[in-house]
């Protein structure tokens, strides 16, 4: 009974993770499309999309390892944190942001605007990094997810706007003050716990979180590689890329993020209980199960999907053809991406993630080398079949060096 009650809870929480992630990122599935119905695939809108880019890379990659590694601290420990000195390095990391951004997409977007909307949003998401953690252990999973939903604002304004297709600066402004908000409201949530007091004890790190955090850029220069590659294509191929990735992403993000979040969770609660070897062999069961399932949900959804429906009334045949065709090679990666988002939660839990760097940079390596042999045999749908080849190369290493340092690591703990 008392096992039934757990798989129980456990079932809910990720339902409501996972619905969260479903009702707040549908915007950002919403977007290339509603791109696309209003301006043709070009050297703007692939400027759009760079900027865009960077702005990910920081919340999703930096952020995202901020959350990974605060999820076990604040689960060991109740005690209210200042962010002071968190705050300024956010402020920081978001300043360098913007001016990159100002770079990439010269001749695209006035360079003001990438700065502004960029910096604000990189800095935002590393704000919102220690409230989705700590809510995240406190099972409070749906808020994260939903809080994405602010983006609809700006992107129904853009949908209204007389002369939607020569708003993009706007949009892009719109989208950083969405994520602004998003930070206020998960940082008013967390007050309780997370405050700006100087006379407070700051907000500190675990001796890992060094370690997963640099995995997490080196990961995340993964997505930046692959749009730089795909401007060595044709004008908008950053585009058509980034359509199909995000139709992926969403899938993806519904299969791992509310899964995901409760996952590293148990393992954290797990470590040192009884039975936590045959727990993991239960989880990594129901994850294998969980990745397959969804393999045949993306394939389901490359062979149904509606790819010349109104949305890309603008784009040729060959770009729709090319975007569905990415989709398809993206999905083939789905089961190794899951399982590597399982495996590193393992890593970080039993005391390996020190590995997650070298992993991590095997495969911005697998990434450069075949995307750059394959985008000029095969275009845009070559980036897609290097990336599912790096899911499944660094989830392959992953397994080696969990059964040959797994052992010792479990032995140095007891």
């Amino acid at each position: 009974m008392g096992r039934s009650s757990e798989v129980g809870r456990a079932a809910l929480r990720v339902g409501l993770s996972s619905a969260g992630e479903v009702v707040g990122r549908a915007v950002n599935l919403l977007l290339p499309f509603v791109l696309f119905a209003a301006h043709k695939a070009d050297a703007y809108t692939d400027g759009f999309f760079l900027a865009l880019a960077v702005a990910l890379f920081v919340q999703a990659s930096v952020g995202g390892g901020l959350v990974s590694a605060l999820v076990p601290e604040f689960v060991r420990s109740d005690e209210r944190r200042s962010m002071v000195v968190f705050a300024v390095g956010a402020a920081g990391a978001g300043l360098l942001a913007g001016v990159s951004a100002s770079v990439v997409t010269a001749g695209t977007l006035p360079a003001s605007v990438s700065a502004i909307a960029v910096g604000t949003m990189a800095a935002a998401g590393l704000l919102a990094a220690p409230p989705i953690a700590l809510l995240n252990a406190d099972h409070r999973y749906g808020v994260p997810g939903l809080c994405w939903a602010l983006r609809l604002v700006p992107v129904a304004l853009f949908v209204v706007a007389e002369d939607a297709g020569r708003q993009l600066a706007a949009l892009l402004l719109g989208l950083a003050a969405a994520d602004a908000l998003r930070a206020v409201i998960l940082l008013r949530m967390t007050r309780a716990r997370l405050g700006f007091s100087r006379s407070q004890p700051q907000l500190g790190f675990p001796v890992s979180a060094a370690s997963v955090i640099l995995a997490s850029v080196v990961a995340g220069f993964n997505p930046l590689v692959v749009r730089w590659i795909a401007t060595l294509h044709d004008p908008g191929s950053v585009s058509l890329l980034e359509a199909a990735d995000r139709l992926y992403s969403s899938v993806a993000s519904l299969a791992t993020i509310g899964v995901g979040s409760v996952t590293l969770v148990y393992l954290a609660r797990l470590r040192g209980a009884d039975g936590e070897v045959r727990r993991w062999r239960t989880i990594l069961r129901v994850s294998i199960a969980w990745s397959m399932l969804w393999l045949v949900v993306s394939l389901a959804l490359w062979r149904w999907f509606p790819w010349d429906g109104s949305w890309f009334v603008l784009q040729s045949p060959e770009g729709m053809k090319a975007v569905r065709d990415t989709f398809l090679c993206l999905a083939v990666g789905m089961t190794g991406f899951i399982l590597t988002g399982v495996f590193a939660r393992r890593l970080l839990v039993v005391g390996l993630s020190h590995w997650l760097v070298p992993l991590s940079l095997a495969g911005l390596a697998c990434t450069l080398v075949a995307g750059l042999l394959a985008v000029p045999a095969f275009g845009v749908p070559g980036i897609g079949a290097a990336l599912s080849l790096t899911q499944y190369l660094v989830a392959g290493l992953m397994i080696l060096v969990l059964k040959s340092k797994g052992k010792d690591a479990h032995t140095r703990s007891g």
